[in-house]
């Protein structure tokens, strides 16, 4: 039974399924091109908003590290933050 009308119709299936999978191919592709674009954003965001907390922490960290340099505690509880400040001053980098 091999016609010409049924060799047709074996060409349209297979047509159709090589679409189909093309596209499903390509859909896939797409979407995890769409997913690492937004995670680096995401990432990179991030990355940002630790900087700038790190900034203000550092203000912060400064403003007494210079405190405790020009004007040295006298107590131990004094002198364990001027150590603490002054770690926290080189951890951050500030």
């Amino acid at each position: 039974m091999d016609t010409p009308t049924n060799r047709k119709v074996l060409y349209a299936l297979l047509v159709t399924f090589v679409v189909v999978l093309a596209v499903g191919v390509n859909s896939v592709i797409y979407a995890n091109s769409v997913a690492n674009r937004s995670e680096k954003a995401s990432q990179k965001a991030a990355a940002e908003a630790l900087q700038q907390s790190e900034q203000a922490w550092c203000s912060i960290i400064n403003l007494f590290d210079n405190t405790y340099t020009t004007q040295p505690p006298t107590t131990d509880a004094g002198k364990l933050l001027q150590k603490y400040f002054k770690n926290l001053k080189e951890r951050y980098k500030c």
